[in-house]
């Protein structure tokens, strides 16, 4: 009984499978093309109900177009078919239909459109900017340039709709075309030509009014409404110098800051309808010219003369300039400008001039040079140099001398100080230094003694001519002081001898005489530098008290008398 079922249960299933075989093509289906991208679907829809409509590209599986009401149905491809079967199935219910089609895509590619042509702000290249085709099957983009237009890359992708032609000049003018090609090849229209926008701007020598001329910008959507014109002075900020509506003349004019040492000029297209991407020129430049001035100008040096009663500077100029006049500055005590004179310079471009109106002594001056070009400005000047100018501070031995640092070289500067007696003829070294002040060495008997500072330039400076500069000369009238013991033990090692220690003492007329208690002199000098050894003659006088008296001559010329009691022990 078992094998009788089993054997019902298989005729039935074969029966199905038979039934349903039979029926998969039960429902008439037919295609016809209409164009290119267009398909004609018509069925016998079973009882007029809705039915499921599959579309199946060449080398792709299925796919559902949905649900669809009576027995038509027009499908607009997506995509080309370049010559190849494109199959359709309708299904209802049980029921289903299936047809093939022969697709040749003929229909023209839609053409990309203009964005804009223009200069990238900083890296100075040309972008070109355009709307993607209409077509959804668009692989890619034709960039052509020139008349007749030739290819001159290819961007794949429908979407990639920018590109920057390597190694074109943005001071030429080119004009672009795009052409969009499908998955069959086939090519859409080229675009209009559009071009990139070159200025070109100009002034004359020793002129700050600026020209400038650029092109026609062409296949701006909407049309162009006028061009701006921006000028950056010295890399500042833009600003907008002109606005030419288009169809007028293109050229404007504009003056730059008479300080201004360049300025940079774009154009940009403005488009009738509203904000889109900048259109931008490339970016010219202005140089303003002059007619040249010196290719170098320095101070040399600033020194006082030898009597303190002028100053004299050396300067070096270019002397292919020296020819023209040279102005001199002058600050006095660090305030005030005043032009001194006009010089001009050597044949080898030495300037010297010595200013006799200075006073070095009371006043510390600070010099520079200055040249016009030759179209009338100031065109170079010199550095800053100023006079040294010495002091001393302190009395006696903690006497000190300053000066100020040169200011004029670069480099390391060093000082030598001089010194020499009011009498004398001849100056001495006192010392040699890089810092600017000298602890003085004086000389109780010396007297008065002048000091001035020599700067020397170093070989490391900038101008390496080795050049030596003073200061005038100082006066140091050392005052008279003098100390005195109230004890001294002859006996002993030290503090063994009685006298005067002077700061400063004149020699003449000085007399230092010791008494007894009795009026007796046991001691006379008239050594400054003489002390009483505690004998008389040659006898070791006893221990007590003894008296001095001492008589000399202050550094102001009045004549002093000391007298006192001294502490003699054994």
């Amino acid at each position: 009984m078992r094998a009788t079922m089993l054997k019902c249960m298989l005729a039935v299933a074969l029966l199905l499978t038979t039934l349903t075989a039979a029926r998969a093509d039960t429902i008439p289906m037919q295609a016809t093309v209409l164009d290119g991208r267009t398909v004609q679907l018509d069925w016998t829809a079973m009882g007029g109900g809705t039915a499921t409509l599959f579309r199946q590209y060449p080398s792709s599986t299925a796919v559902s177009l949905g649900t669809v009401t009576g027995g038509h149905y027009t499908d607009h491809l997506a995509r080309c078919v370049c010559g190849d079967t494109v199959r359709y199935k309708v299904v209802q219910g049980i029921d289903s239909g299936n047809v093939a089609v022969y697709v040749d895509d003929n229909e023209p590619t839609a053409p990309a459109e203009w964005g804009v042509v223009t200069v990238d702000e900083v890296s100075q290249t040309i972008l070109l900017h355009w709307e993607a085709s209409a077509d959804t099957d668009i692989m890619g983009y034709l960039v052509c340039e020139g008349t007749p237009s030739m290819a001159i890359d290819t961007v794949f992708g429908r979407e990639i709709t920018h590109y920057s032609p390597a190694n074109y000049d943005v001071t030429t003018e080119y004009h672009f075309r795009i052409c969009a090609f499908d998955s069959c090849r086939q090519t859409s229209a080229l675009t209009e030509s559009c071009n990139n926008i070159v200025v070109h701007c100009q002034n004359e020598t020793c002129s700050h009014h600026v020209t400038v001329q650029w092109n026609v910008y062409h296949e701006m959507p909407g049309g162009v409404l006028r061009y701006d014109v921006w000028a950056s002075e010295d890399g500042g900020a833009a600003v907008r110098v002109a606005q030419v509506n288009a169809g007028d003349e293109l050229h404007a004019e504009f003056d730059a800051g008479s300080q201004s040492q360049r300025v940079a000029v774009t154009v940009e297209a403005i488009p009738v309808g509203g904000p889109m991407p900048r259109v931008l020129s490339n970016r010219a430049e202005v140089v303003f010219s002059t007619i040249a001035g010196p290719d170098y100008l320095y101070m040399r040096k600033v020194s006082v003369d030898d009597d303190a009663t002028a100053v004299t500077l050396v300067a070096q100029t270019d002397p292919a300039f020296a020819q023209n006049d040279y102005r001199i500055y002058r600050q006095t005590d660090a305030s005030g400008t005043a032009v001194v004179t006009n010089v001009h310079a050597s044949g080898d471009g030495t300037i010297a001039w010595t200013d006799h109106s200075a006073t070095p002594r009371e006043h510390g001056y600070t010099y520079w040079i200055g040249v016009d070009d030759g179209c009338g400005g100031d065109g170079r000047q010199s550095q800053r140099a100023s006079t040294l100018r010495a002091e001393i501070e302190g009395m006696g031995s903690d006497a000190v001398l300053h000066w100020n640092a040169y200011d004029g070289w670069s480099g390391t500067t060093s000082y030598t100080v001089l010194s020499r007696g009011i009498e004398e003829p001849f100056w001495q070294a006192e010392g040699i230094t890089a810092t600017t002040e000298l602890p003085l060495v004086i000389d109780a008997l010396g007297g008065a003694r002048l000091y001035k500072v020599v700067a020397r330039e170093a070989a490391n400076s900038q101008w390496q001519r080795d050049d030596t500069l003073q200061s005038a000369a100082v006066t140091f009238s050392p005052r008279t002081n003098m100390w005195l013991p109230n004890v001294f033990t002859p006996a002993e090692s030290a503090n063994n001898s009685f006298g005067p220690v002077f700061a400063y003492v004149d020699a003449v007329d000085y007399r230092f005489m010791v008494y007894d208690r009795r009026g007796n002199q046991l001691f006379s000098t008239s050594d400054p530098m003489a002390s009483w050894d505690g004998t008389a003659g040659g006898h070791p006088m006893p221990q007590g008290v003894y008296v001095y008296q001492i008589t000399y001559r202050q550094n102001d010329g009045t004549t002093q008398k000391t007298t006192g009691t001294v502490l003699l022990l054994r």
